[in-house]
């Protein structure tokens, strides 16, 4: 736009492929009988079935397409001042969820066992800004002429990042009140839970994700000498329900 000012434009695709780990499967059945009480301790009340998957062979990578648009002021020699805006629109995030799966018991009988394990089950928005500064102190007009000689290597850096992310489930749990405690029937019930009054979790933010976010940064950069202190803080995030 001018000598000083610049403005640029960036579409990329991106992929993550699952780690090995989570491809690896391991598979635990398990057999729970409920037995009846008293005069009737010996009456199977019932059976289910159910297991664990440590990994799914059948996991696709995560994938975005990612928009950034940047603003940038560059007044001097070691100083800018820049405005950043990015949307990332991801498919196919990984998450543990559960779903029914056959095998044949000894007397060669199907049965449908509910298993829990990684899976492709949701989509979603990364959606942010970042408003980022940098400036030498001898580069500030009037401040330069009044700093001795060993100070003039003072900085300081700075930037803060302000996120909005959201996923939506390939499969939503759609009535309006969790089933009992102890009982099953959607796996986006393992996704994102019940709240305590007894209605589902219907949105949530990607996980480990923080909304707002900033590190400040002291600089010193003078003959053979270049030194950095810096603080980093994050808000809180969603590690799991």
């Amino acid at each position: 736009l001018t000598d000083k000012l610049q403005t640029r434009f960036a579409f990329a695709k991106s992929m993550y492929r699952p780690p090995f780990n989570n491809l690896n499967e391991y598979i635990t059945l398990n057999q729970n009988i409920t037995m009846g009480t008293g005069a009737e301790s010996n009456v199977i009340k019932s059976i289910n079935y159910t297991g664990n998957d440590r990994g799914n062979a059948n996991l696709k990578p995560i994938r975005s397409n990612n928009f950034d648009w940047t603003l940038e002021w560059y007044p001097g020699s070691g100083s800018s001042l820049t405005l950043a805006m990015f949307r990332k629109n991801v498919r196919d995030i990984i998450l543990n969820t559960a779903f029914t799966r056959s095998y044949k018991d000894l007397a060669g009988n199907d049965q449908t066992f509910l298993i829990t394990g990684p899976d492709n089950v949701a989509k979603g928005s990364v959606t942010g800004l970042e408003l980022a500064g940098q400036t030498y102190f001898n580069n500030v007009p009037g401040l330069d002429r009044m700093l001795p000689d060993w100070a003039k290597g003072f900085g300081i850096s700075a930037n803060y990042t302000y996120i909005d992310s959201k996923q939506d489930l390939y499969h939503p749990f759609t009535q309006k009140y969790c089933p009992a405690n102890g009982s099953f029937n959607n796996a986006s019930l393992s996704l994102y839970g019940c709240d305590t009054n007894g209605l589902p979790f219907t949105s949530m933010p990607i996980q480990y994700l923080s909304k707002n976010a900033y590190n400040l940064m002291f600089l010193y950069d003078r003959g053979p000498l270049s030194a950095r202190l810096a603080y980093s803080w994050r808000s809180r995030f969603l590690q799991g329900v």
